[in-house]
């Protein structure tokens, strides 16, 4: 946006947005770009609130540039200040996209503990929509290795949280 002139923090989020949308609709490399431009931002300000979800979007580049040891390295330091600063959120959303990443390699155990590890903090916190995501992306790795009790158990809790989010929205 020419001409437009942000603070710091908004620079950073404004970046941020852009990297997810070159990941998901155009150019990993294009993402990088922009985190590049976070991290300069990043000399002058505190980062802590920004810093995991940066690392967590630099990996998802990566990810997506088929760069899997160091979408790895970065997944987990992401995750790690996320613990480091008590980002819940951000916590869970990186081990999820962390997860996504391992089953796109065919990692599936591997997937299913990162997915299984969040569980707990996505309950306390209630973070709904990820909860949501987990339990399905579980139901279909347990029906699909045919563990029909896991499996069930998945489902009914995937259906639960849907219709808890349902009666939400149309609330």
């Amino acid at each position: 946006v020419k001409g437009l002139k942000l603070e710091k923090e908004s620079q950073i989020i404004y970046s941020q947005a852009l990297a997810e949308i070159e990941i998901h609709l155009g150019d990993a490399k294009e993402a990088l770009v922009e985190i590049a431009k976070t991290y300069k931002i990043f000399k002058e300000i505190n980062p802590f609130t920004y810093i995991s979800e940066t690392k967590k979007i630099e990996a998802m580049a990566y990810s997506k540039l088929k760069d899997y040891e160091k979408a790895e390295a970065l997944f987990e330091e992401s995750y790690n200040l996320a613990v480091k600063y008590n980002q819940y959120f951000e916590l869970c959303n990186a081990a999820v996209k962390w997860a996504d990443m391992l089953m796109e390699q065919n990692r599936v155990d591997e997937a299913i503990e990162k997915y299984n590890q969040i569980l707990e903090t996505a309950e306390n916190y209630q973070f709904y929509q990820l909860l949501r995501y987990c339990y399905h992306k579980l139901y279909s790795i347990y029906k699909e290795r045919n563990l029909l009790a896991e499996s069930l158990a998945c489902l009914e809790k995937f259906t639960y949280i849907d219709k808890k989010l349902y009666n939400y929205h149309s609330s």
